[in-house]
């Protein structure tokens, strides 16, 4: 071995294969690099020789890169992982930037609505210029799904989901402040924020002689397919802010209105079933009619939403509208306890049970209404709360009551509308429109 020949460093290496020092380290640990030491230690001194690391070269497959004289199988190697890694950090990339500019949650910071994404970062926010919005913490309470907390239906004021069906989430906003004012627009922004439609609520209408304001709130807003094409609707109770007129509103996905119902009295729930097993949902709406002092049922087909609800007194009936549009109009009848509360009388929480019967919660009395799907009465269920109640009352101390014939007094008290009375037996509503 020549003088000249041999290379005493890992600097003398690295210049003699014209590449860096941690290359030829690294080719030392992969490829088997010809370097030997002083002592067999790593940090011992390195040598080797210009001839060795030319029979390495030599040995290399002969597709080499000429510029940093890598033997072709590593740098295929290599940039076949390197591609690897890019794709999959490119994946990770899209999926997160997706997930990052996409609305999953609020929050309410200043009377303003901010919308955040799935790590609660703040994507856009919206300043409905209204006076005591509601709080974060009511509008939580108010937030993507309709609830029963045990005694009422809470619905939904913020609903933030893909509503067009274009894989991004969409936000619909109902404005709702505290003291009830200036709280009658509906937004619907796409995911960045822009305002895709705002719907006013409220007119004036005259029930009788009365005309009563525009002014009015949404008690609720949601999402459904209804008649089942694929393409979503959105359902809004609308109650004036003092009196009873209340309109149960469907609109299509760009905002306009596609159907309208007035109810003389509150809504207290709604559901959307198919009860005649046609493939389109029927839309049942549970509440009170307040010329009636009682609770109510209404059944409508989705393709055929208006009128108002039957009337039979001036003062409850609506001068700007037809008849009602109702399949039934039920009305049911005040218990014991309903007589000796300070609450009106109204029905709640619909349920379509597993073996096809509609259940309907009364309140103040909590007891249940069974019905089949042509709204037929089938049981009526006292429930504990009714019971415990009865228990304080004269009647049942005086033991005058039976369970057996006051269940059975209940059913035959059902009144159905027909169209120009109410009658105690099974009808349908054939209101003319």
């Amino acid at each position: 071995m020549g003088k000249s020949d041999k290379l005493s460093s890992w600097k003398e290496i690295a210049n003699y294969l014209d590449v860096e020092i941690r290359t030829c380290q690294r080719w030392e640990q992969e490829s088997g690099l010809p370097v030997h030491r002083y002592t067999d230690t790593p940090r011992s001194r390195v040598f080797t020789t210009k001839n060795e690391l030319d029979m390495w070269l030599n040995r290399s497959e002969k597709s080499l890169d000429k510029t940093k004289r890598l033997p072709g199988g590593i740098l295929k190697g290599s940039i076949i992982v390197a591609l690897l890694f890019v794709v999959v950090i490119l994946i990770y990339f899209i999926a997160n930037r997706h997930d990052d500019e996409n609305p999953n949650n609020f929050k309410i910071i200043n009377g303003e609505l901010v919308i955040t994404n799935s790590k609660g970062g703040e994507l856009w926010r919206f300043n409905p210029e209204v006076i005591n919005l509601w709080s974060e913490n009511i509008y939580r309470d108010h937030f993507q799904i309709k609830y029963f907390n045990g005694k009422y239906n809470k619905f939904p004021s913020i609903v933030i989901k893909d509503i067009n069906n274009d894989k991004k989430n969409e936000v619909l906003f109902g404005i709702r402040t505290e003291d009830k004012t200036n709280c009658g627009d509906i937004y619907l922004f796409d995911h960045k924020g822009k305002v895709l439609w705002n719907y006013k609520l409220g007119k004036e209408m005259q029930y009788g002689d009365e005309v009563y304001s525009g002014d009015y709130a949404p008690s609720g807003i949601d999402i459904n397919d209804i008649n089942n094409d694929g393409k979503n609707e959105i359902i809004i109770i609308s109650t004036h802010l003092l009196y009873f007129p209340t309109e149960f509103i469907i609109l299509n996905l760009d905002g306009e209105k596609t159907g309208s119902y007035w109810n003389s009295g509150r809504i207290s729930d709604y559901a959307f079933h198919d009860l005649d097993n046609n493939g389109i949902k029927e839309i049942i709406l549970a509440g009170m009619n307040n010329e009636y002092n009682t609770a109510n049922i209404t059944v409508l087909d989705s393709d055929n939403v208006s009128g108002y609800s039957p009337q039979l007194k001036k003062y409850y009936t609506c001068r700007n509208s037809q008849g009602g549009s109702e399949k039934y109009y039920l009305l049911l009848p005040r218990t014991i306890i309903d007589k000796i509360s300070s609450f009106r009388t109204f029905a709640n929480n619909i349920v379509l049970l597993d073996n096809g019967l509609l259940s309907i919660q009364m309140g103040p009395s909590g007891i249940y209404f069974e019905f089949d799907k042509d709204l037929n009465i089938r049981s009526v269920n006292l429930s504990d709360k009714f019971m415990n109640k009865m228990k304080t009352t004269q009647t049942f101390i005086n033991n005058e009551f039976s369970h057996e014939k006051y269940t059975e007094d209940l059913k035959n008290s059902i009144l159905y509308f027909n169209g120009k009375e109410w009658v105690p037996g099974h009808t349908t509503s054939n209101q003319v429109l």
